[in-house]
């Protein structure tokens, strides 16, 4: 069985070390999109989840402020390549109209 954090009792090899990485990774999602996380539980193997989506939050959203929020994703907060993929996508939608 895949260890995901913990202790693997067959090699004894420790895999602590990954629980902060799936910690801050589920932080970095909820903040870039509309998540409350509501609580948590990170085992060895697997992991718990009880979310809340802000739908109001959500749906005040522009399109080029869920562009961004997805880029994000990707690429990481504040590199300005969100912005960039904003334009890219206000170029693509002006030349589908045309």
């Amino acid at each position: 069985m895949p260890f995901l954090c913990g202790i693997d009792h067959y090699t004894q090899q420790s895999y602590e070390h990954r629980k902060p990485w799936v910690l801050d990774k589920i932080k970095q999602l909820a903040s870039i999109f509309t998540i409350d996380i509501c609580a948590y539980a990170i085992m060895s193997n697997h992991y718990h989840l009880i979310l809340h989506i802000n739908l109001l939050e959500n749906r005040n959203l522009s399109d080029s402020e869920v562009a961004a929020r997805w880029q994000q994703r990707i690429t990481g907060p504040d590199n300005g390549t969100a912005t960039t993929f904003c334009e890219c996508l206000k170029v693509e939608n002006n030349s589908r109209s045309l």
